[in-house]
């Protein structure tokens, strides 16, 4: 063997050694090679899959319970079917009857169903059927309702208001959808007007008049209705350059109120078909803000009568 392949002999055997260190167990014996097990490299893209997967199926059930349930949407039908039915024409001093029909139209259950309503100015809350949860009758608690479930609600009163004015009725329906934790609301209205009144009233009156002179005006009033009147007030609102100076009868004051504004007068009964008249003595004052012209005459400016009835 020459210089040249001892060399490379010698630099075998040191590679050899060197792997056999590496590569052998703890007793100097080689592992058995023939019977290892090639490890994939699928087991960390299995496991990115698997995590990708179910994240979509969070993702389309969150979607789904936020389409069905999420309330800043808009419902092509109402969670709770709610109507209200009631005379759309009515008589100020009448009785009013509202019927509230509602109805569970969710293909689930509706927990802690809470409906409110707010009354119009001058509605007078009479009797409900059922009756309301709270001192104000305007709070009723219906529970849970079914899938389908109806109910109604019927409230009665009386209305008092001006001729041409419109009364409206808001209700607002609070609940929790089943297998959810918000609460909901939907909200609906019903108007009607006030078209005539069970108290018949006219005033009666100069035209035109000298400032500082007096007048006389004469509120006539008559039950209209079918039935006896009891604590009806009429109030007239004056202008504000009228002057009050005495009335038949005399003006009904409130012992809490120091304004005395002499412009209430209340009528304890009025049979069906009664009569009755107040008058009103006073004159007018010349405006600051008007030019004052010799005989300038000031037309009657006794505002609108209102009829109420006292609480």
């Amino acid at each position: 063997m020459d210089e040249k392949q001892l060399k490379k002999y010698k630099k075998d055997s040191s590679v050899q050694k060197g792997l056999m260190k590496i590569y052998s167990n703890k007793d100097g014996s080689l592992p058995d090679i023939s019977h290892l097990e090639v490890q994939r490299k699928s087991r960390f893209r299995n496991f990115f899959l698997s995590f990708i997967g179910l994240a979509l199926l969070l993702s389309a059930i969150g979607w789904l319970g936020f389409t069905l349930f999420n309330p800043d949407r808009q419902f092509t039908d109402q969670s709770i079917g709610l109507k209200i039915k009631g005379a759309q024409s009515i008589a100020s001093g009448d009785e009013v009857i509202y019927l509230l029909e509602y109805q569970n139209n969710e293909k689930v259950a509706l927990r802690e169903v809470e409906l409110l309503i707010r009354y119009p100015d001058g509605f007078e809350f009479e009797s409900a059927s059922p009756e309301a949860n709270n001192e104000f009758n305007t709070s009723w608690k219906l529970g849970d309702l079914s899938r389908g479930q109806t109910g109604q609600i019927e409230i009665r009163g009386k209305m008092i208001g001006e001729v041409g004015s419109i009364k409206i009725l808001n209700t607002t329906i609070s609940f929790i959808p089943e297998n959810f934790s918000s609460i909901f609301k939907e909200s609906s209205s019903f108007s009607s007007q006030i078209t005539s009144s069970i108290l018949e009233l006219d005033v009666e009156g100069p035209e035109q008049i000298l400032a500082e002179k007096k007048a006389t005006y004469k509120i006539s009033y008559k039950n209209n209705s079918e039935q006896t009147l009891e604590k009806i007030k009429i109030r007239v609102n004056y202008s504000a350059n009228f002057i009050f100076q005495e009335s038949t009868p005399e003006p009904f004051k409130q012992e809490d109120d120091a304004r005395n504004l002499n412009n209430e007068w209340v009528i304890e009964n009025l049979e069906q078909n009664q009569e009755g008249e107040v008058e009103i003595i006073g004159g007018y004052v010349e405006e600051e803000d008007i030019e004052k012209v010799e005989g300038e005459l000031t037309k009657l400016n006794l505002k609108p009568v209102i009829m109420e009835r006292l609480r």
